[in-house]
């Protein structure tokens, strides 16, 4: 019964390591928490040169008919929305919606 005990905490042990790797320690996680981090730094007014030297590229972008731009950074998997920074015609931010307002 003491072996079989043992072997269960190891498996639970294991098992919790492995799922906090994965929620926290992935390539694609410490990105996305990265670019949380980072996004929280951008203000309104900065330009789109100062938010490119912050974030770095972008992951993808979405140009609009008014002349601004979105630019798309990945969060976390375990955020439901993509990091967004609005830049308006003149190339200043207006906007930047976090994934975890």
């Amino acid at each position: 019964m003491k072996v079989f005990i043992k072997v269960f905490i190891f498996l639970i042990t294991v098992t919790l390591i492995f799922f906090v790797y994965l929620y926290r320690y992935t390539p694609k996680q410490r990105k996305g928490f990265n670019n949380i981090a980072n996004s929280k730094k951008i203000k309104k007014g900065f330009t789109k040169k100062n938010v490119l030297v912050i974030m770095g590229k972008p992951d993808s972008f979405q140009p609009d008919d008014s002349g601004k731009i979105i630019l798309n950074y990945q969060p976390p998997i375990t955020f439901s929305d993509e990091i967004r920074i609005v830049i308006d015609s003149s190339g200043y931010v207006i906007k930047v919606l976090s994934a975890d307002d």
